[in-house]
């Protein structure tokens, strides 16, 4: 009677339902933009751990954009809830992302609007570049031209420039407590964020970062 009283705390601590919770890992990473489905079938429906683990968990080992093989770690935790053990369980998966392709023939420099696009579901690998956020089209344009029915991902994309040469600008010196400003000529083209040499009246060329006001921060 001993014996069998005492066999249960001699069992090791089983993760159970692992098919299910990887399935909502990736669930939690789809968007509107963004379509996932996994391949669960290469992955046990139970693993034993080691007799003194007391939890257990289950996370992605990969990049932000999942696609292709992907590799979970299931981490095995203790009574003070340090790893003892962990495992790696590899599995497949599809993701599809929602991408606009070229109704016509486009030019370098275009920004198309939302009649000279369609949109459709497309293969996402991590080799492919991402597809645009729709939402960001209005600040985009195209850096290569495009051929009739060519899929846009970022990589046919480029910031419209906030900024380009001979523009005029205010910069913005802000040093120990005080601000100037003072009116200056872009030298260069610039983006939201990006820098540029701005020329003063003075003729000194000030390197700035345009801000989202339009304004000129001065860095030098």
């Amino acid at each position: 009677m001993l014996i069998a009283a005492f066999m249960p705390l001699l069992c090791s601590l089983e993760a159970t339902g692992i098919r299910s919770r990887a399935v909502a890992i990736y669930q939690a990473l789809e968007t509107p933009r963004l379509r996932i489905s996994v391949d669960t079938s290469t992955l046990a429906s139970r693993i034993e751990g080691p007799p003194d683990a007391t939890s257990w968990s289950l996370a992605r080992d990969g990049g932000a954009r999942p696609a292709g093989t992907e590799i979970l770690v299931l981490r095995w935790e203790g009574k003070d809830g340090g790893t003892v053990g962990q495992a790696r369980l590899q599995l497949r998966l599809r993701s599809q992302e929602w991408t606009p392709f070229a109704k016509l023939r486009m030019q370098r420099g275009q920004r198309p609007d939302s009649t000279e696009l369609r949109w459709a579901w497309t293969e996402a690998t991590t080799r492919t570049p991402q597809a645009p956020d729709p939402r960001d089209l209005g600040f985009l344009r195209l850096r290569t031209g495009a051929g009739a029915d060519q899929p846009l991902r970022m990589g046919a994309w480029e910031p419209v420039p906030a900024v380009v040469p001979g523009q005029k600008l205010t910069i913005v010196s802000r040093h120990a407590g005080a601000t100037a400003t003072i009116d200056g000529s872009a030298q260069g083209t610039a983006v939201v964020g990006g820098t540029v040499r701005v020329l003063t009246p003075f003729g000194r060329r000030i390197l700035c970062r345009i801000q989202p006001d339009g304004s000129a921060l001065a860095l030098d």
